[in-house]
């Protein structure tokens, strides 16, 4: 007898099968994205003019996309994550991180002694975020981590989210946050086709260049070969979460 996670998987699978309207290749796996299909955004008189480094990890439950920021010795990084529910209804985000600890999954802030004050809450026309103002004081400068997440499953029986997104902003050494530079980063997090125009070629995933190994896209967000300066090195971040909303149990 089925137990209901692989009950649901099943049918998942089956409609797959059944529906052949995007070979697998297309879904699973890394794909580079231009900047007009890329989702998440980071809109800042800091990174004017920058097309950020981008990968992005699909599955047939979950996207997750990298974005990196550069210039000028400014630098951010923000990790965009939502599932897919074109074969699977019931799939929301096990997303374990808050403003305390979500510096923890970057290599650069991991690598280096931070000193974290009192989280700040913040909201822009996107969501509700928990940023913190960190001090690295070997780098003689200040960074922001940023965390949220948001559209909440009323049927999942623990309301988890249905998008997260998080992050951290570094201006260039010597240059301090304060709590209007601050409400500048987050008022600039946007994702395309929710609070910014989407202008690319499709929001679909399978729409997308075919996916595949491309090793080099999951070195890019792992920050591998990056020296510790880039990436998260416990990517991808595996948040699908199924449920059963007859039921309401967590299975995970």
């Amino acid at each position: 007898m089925l137990t209901p996670f692989k009950s649901l998987t099943a049918l998942a699978v089956a409609g797959m099968l059944a529906g052949c309207a995007t070979p697998p290749a297309n879904v699973e796996g890394y794909r580079a994205v231009t900047e007009a299909d890329g989702l998440a955004v980071l809109a800042a008189k800091a990174f004017e003019g920058v097309q950020p480094k981008r990968a992005v990890y699909a599955d047939w439950l979950i996207r997750e996309e990298y974005a990196r920021y550069e210039k000028g010795g400014a630098r951010a990084e923000v990790f965009y994550v939502t599932p897919r529910h074109e074969n699977l209804q019931y799939v929301a985000l096990n997303h374990r991180h808050d403003s305390t600890n979500v510096a923890e999954l970057f290599n650069y802030l991991t690598s280096r002694p931070v000193q974290s004050p009192p989280g700040v809450c913040a909201r822009n026309q996107l969501a509700e975020f928990w940023y913190r103002i960190l001090t690295l004081p070997a780098d003689g400068r200040q960074c922001m981590v940023f965390n949220s997440e948001w559209d909440l499953h009323p049927e999942d029986a623990v309301m988890r989210p249905d998008r997260v997104m998080f992050g951290y902003y570094c201006p260039p050494a010597g240059q301090s946050i304060d709590k209007t530079a601050a409400s500048e980063i987050i008022d600039g997090l946007g994702v395309r086709g929710l609070n910014l125009r989407h202008t690319g070629a499709t929001l679909a995933v399978g729409g997308l260049a075919p996916a595949g190994a491309q090793p080099e896209l999951a070195a890019l967000a792992k920050g591998e070969g990056a020296k510790g300066e880039w990436g998260a090195a416990t990517f991808l971040f595996d948040m699908a979460a199924p449920y059963s909303p007859s039921r309401g149990k967590d299975w995970d």
